[in-house]
This record gives structure tokens, C-alpha cells and sequence, in this order.
């Protein structure tokens, strides 16, 4: 297990104007942009369609990253589906009903209690699952505030590209 902190991806390095000013690694070139996959569902390709222009506009998106990217989104999609499932309903009285804690009944004859629905231990999973996928391509708030753009080098701001 390697220590300290993950390398960050060279162009973000770059677009945050090589502040350790170490030279940049020469990595190997790939191809902008990534197709999507095949068998995306039509959630999956929902939320490809809303990231995958984004991380092209500040030529972030690679072809090898199309892997990294179908994750992404199948993590959205399947957040979203659990985040309708724990949505509170109404009761057969009209009030809205919680479905974060499900009824139990442990033993015939025994109390009934509450137990957290599982589904939301999944949910947690897949949100902090989500937060480093942003992370790793540079989408978050804190990877926005250490970039800055050359905007005689031709590339799109990161910010404006994101932010849209």
C-alpha cells in the first residue's frame, strides 16, 4: 500500500500552474474524448451525457478513461434509483412515512423494533464512491480553487466548463 497522497493527473498539475514547479511526467498520449459503452441503461446513459461534455470542454476526458467515466455513472444512476426507494411515501392515513427505518420483529412473541434500511448503508457506499470519482477528475470545489487557467494557451477554464 503506497503512502501519502495519490498522484494528482498531469493536466490538472498543469492547470493549476505546476505549483511545486517539479517537472511534469511525460505521460502517454491518448486520444480526447471516450465513447460511451453499449450497454449503458438509460439512467446510466443520462448521466453520461450530462459528465462526459463537461470533462471534454476542459480536455480532461481521455479515451482511456471511458472505464473511470461508465463507473461514474453507473454509481449515479444507482444512487438515484436508492435515493427514489428511501424517499418518504404516504401512509394509508396520508401522512408521509420514513422508509430509512424499516419495522422488525426479532422472535415470534418479542417486541417489534426499527432497524436502519439497508439500502442506506448502500447509499453511503456509493456516495463516497461518487466523491472520489470526482475527485479524480477534478470535480469538486476544492480541485476547482487550486486551478488556474493559461487563457493564452487555448484551454477552456475549468471553472466555466464545470460550472455551466
Amino acid at each position: 500500500m503506497m503512502r501519502g497522497r495519490k498522484p494528482e493527473p498531469t493536466v490538472i498539475r498543469a492547470m493549476r500552474g505546476n505549483p511545486s514547479k517539479r517537472p511534469l511526467p511525460i505521460e502517454p498520449k491518448a486520444a480526447d474524448g471516450a465513447e460511451p459503452p453499449a450497454d449503458l441503461t438509460p439512467a446510466e446513459q443520462r448521466f453520461w451525457n450530462e459528465v462526459a461534455p463537461l470533462l471534454e470542454r476542459v480536455r480532461i476526458l481521455k479515451e482511456t478513461d471511458a472505464l473511470a467515466l461508465t463507473a461514474l455513472c453507473r454509481d449515479l444512476a444507482q444512487e438515484e434509483e436508492i435515493r427514489q426507494q428511501l424517499a418518504p411515501v404516504a401512509g394509508p392515513d396520508g401522512k408521509l412515512r420514513q422508509r430509512l427505518l424499516i419495522p422488525v420483529q426479532f422472535r415470534e412473541g418479542a417486541e417489534k423494533g426499527v432497524m436502519l434500511n439497508p439500502l442506506f448503508r448502500v447509499q453511503t457506499e456509493l456516495r463516497a464512491r461518487i466523491q472520489d470519482a470526482f475527485r479524480n477528475f477534478g470535480m469538486t470545489p476544492s480541485a476547482r480553487t487550486r486551478v488556474s487557467i493559461d487563457r493564452d494557451g487555448g484551454e477552456g477554464d475549468i471553472e466555466d466548463a464545470l460550472c455551466a
